[in-house]
């Protein structure tokens, strides 16, 4: 089984390697693209598949170069349906549960383009190569078909999806037990070595004033040695702040989408069907308020609109702070 610190540091590679399979997903639908809210399970195979409505769809991947074991991406097929519909040009609403051969090589690229932003945003945090094989498509129809050869317990990471207005559901990403160890070893092994760079200087810092005072009693020299030492709190806190900062190196290279939000409102159905050019939407905020700034969903600063060389822009009054930054994207 995973310890809980594993469980956290898969979680957060899942909101990294799925913030940027968002952005890729985005431009290649013309369509804002939101995968959050990472939440990682243990289970097998067996079991996954029978908890499944069917039919669904599965895309996976092999790793053949930095990583060992498989990476599977899973969705129901009417949310691969409205996958492919965007990728050819559609609406992404006039779709039906069921997909044509075209419509399944253009909801397999989609995905296959998913996973591919996903292993590369991994070879950034891991500061490594990692190559990937080319995908296995399969669809499930029945629940007769729903074996595996994986008896084993497999990890699971279950993420919400959104795509603009016309789709808002769960895709899971499964991985075997050794992948998952390895990937949650990689980032706390990094994070130990912050660690440990961190706490160096204070402890050789005893050793120097022991060194420098060797002629002073015995008792002495232990104090002074002692008293040598930062308070606990102080350690911890430095500590603390080496590893953050570790945590946010890991994702500095990963391009993020940047989201203005000028304002919300409810309308009835009735209201949006007589909709026209020339119709006016009335936000519920106003003219004065502060704007929000999210990255990849995620609420990160308020500002106010400005104009830049013709150009809108937002000049930000607000930040919130990297490390509640930092609790939000762990979340």
């Amino acid at each position: 089984l995973l310890t809980d610190e594993e469980k956290d540091a898969l979680g957060e590679v899942g909101n990294i390697c799925m913030g940027s399979s968002s952005t890729t997903l985005s431009m290649l639908l013309n369509q804002p693209v939101n995968i959050t809210s990472p939440r990682v399970t243990i289970t097998t195979m067996e079991e996954l598949l029978k908890s499944f409505v069917t039919p669904h769809m599965s895309i996976r991947v092999r790793f053949i170069e930095g990583l060992s074991g498989y990476n599977l991406l899973i969705m129901r097929v009417q949310d691969a349906a409205v996958l492919a519909d965007l990728m050819m040009g559609g609406d992404g609403i006039s779709t039906s549960d069921e997909l044509t051969e075209i419509g399944i090589s253009a909801a397999s690229e989609a995905m296959n383009q998913m996973i591919g932003a996903a292993s590369t945003a991994m070879a950034t945090m891991f500061s490594r190569t990692v190559n990937i094989s080319p995908p296995v498509t399969k669809i499930y129809h029945s629940p007769e078909e729903l074996t595996s050869p994986e008896q084993s317990q497999v990890v699971v990471v279950w993420f919400k999806m959104t795509i603009g207005s016309v789709l808002d559901t769960q895709i899971m990403q499964v991985m075997d037990m050794d992948t998952a160890r390895e990937e949650a070893g990689l980032i706390l092994g990094q994070l130990l070595k912050a660690e440990g760079e961190e706490c160096l200087p204070a402890q050789e810092e005893p050793h120097a004033q022991v060194a420098n005072h060797s002629s002073l009693p015995e008792q002495q020299t232990r104090i002074e040695a002692s008293d040598a030492r930062p308070p606990a709190a102080k350690r911890s806190a430095a500590t603390q702040s080496g590893l953050d900062q570790q945590r946010l190196g890991l994702i500095l290279d990963i391009p993020l989408k940047v989201t203005v939000l000028l304002g919300r409102t409810r309308w009835p159905i009735k209201d949006i069907l007589e909709l026209t050019p020339g119709s006016v939407v009335e936000l519920q905020s106003l003219v004065d308020e502060p704007v929000e700034v999210l990255i990849n969903g995620t609420l990160v600063a308020m500002g106010e609109v400005v104009v830049v060389n013709e150009n809108f822009g937002v000049r930000l009054t607000n930040i919130i702070k990297p490390e509640e930054r930092l609790q939000k994207l762990r979340k």
